[in-house]
């Protein structure tokens, strides 16, 4: 039904004269009144007769729909696989954490253990090294992700295979030249300051992970479901990961079934002065 009321609430109407309301008529797309209930009532009543549908909101708060700034969708539904541990208070507690959910996921159920996440304050300037990544997981490439969504901590057995002929460990990603740090003896201590998990290439070859080739409704409808479930009708992209990521969105907002307003910004492998200019 196009028309309806909705009544008895707290609804947040962004008038800075009368912020708040108990009441809505909408009719489609148009609030049509907006004040008390007996008001929004008596509006359906004179304009509508029986023909709207009411909503008691039983005292619930009604907010404008929100907008998401900063995403990935292409890359949050292609990483949906990635193990997020609980919110712990320290690093012992993490890697208590981490043992559980490597005896869950095995070698043969997970072979890139990829969880998330350590906290950057636990470590300062110095940062963190791998040797209890490396004593939990030994034959297995394994990554702990930080809480800025940039950096992580590879194990030893991660850091081999994204070794190149040279000998240095390499990530493909676009935004920055990763940074893999050295102790003061000059080895790797399994910190990337700059590594983003799709460019991880050596470890999806030399694994025999499959990293997704490009977004499904299986992957991304968890994604988008979790935004319209908390109120986000606008999502800012980002970065999208391929063109084809782009054609799904485009495909699935001619058909009606993004029921949202997507932006996109850039592909990432494109991330050139060139492209960046072309898109501002």
């Amino acid at each position: 039904m196009d028309r309806k009321i909705l009544i008895n609430g707290k609804i947040y109407t962004e008038d800075k004269r009368n912020p708040w309301a108990e009441a809505v008529a909408i009719d489609g797309k148009r609030f049509a009144c907006v004040g008390s209930t007996k008001e929004v009532r008596s509006y359906a009543k004179f304009h509508w007769g029986e023909e709207c549908e009411t909503v008691d909101l039983g005292g619930k708060t009604v907010l404008p729909s929100l907008i998401e700034g900063h995403t990935h969708p292409a890359m949050m539904s292609k990483t949906a696989w990635v193990l997020h541990g609980a919110e712990t208070e320290n690093e012992d507690a993490m890697y208590e954490d981490i043992k559980k959910f490597a005896e869950l996921y095995p070698k043969e159920k997970c072979p890139y253990f990829v969880y998330t996440r350590y906290l950057n304050e636990w470590y300062g300037l110095e940062g963190p090294n791998n040797k209890r990544l490396n004593e939990i997981f030994p034959d297995r490439p394994a990554r702990i992700e930080d809480n800025s969504g940039h950096g992580c901590l590879y194990n030893d057995v991660a850091l081999e295979m994204l070794k190149d002929e040279n000998g240095i460990p390499r990530n493909g990603s676009p935004i920055a030249e990763p940074c893999f740090v050295k102790d003061a003896d000059g080895n790797y201590t399994g910190w990337a300051q700059q590594a983003m998990l799709p460019y991880d290439k050596g470890i999806y070859e030399k694994s025999g992970f499959a990293y997704p080739d490009g977004m499904t409704d299986e992957l991304a409808g968890p994604f988008f479901d979790t935004f319209r479930h908390y109120g986000v009708s606008v999502c800012m992209d980002g970065a999208t990961d391929t063109e084809g990521d782009l054609k799904y969105l485009y495909e699935k907002d001619m058909k009606g079934e993004l029921n949202m307003h997507y932006e996109a910004t850039y592909v990432l492998p494109d991330m050139t002065d060139e492209a960046i200019e072309k898109t501002i």
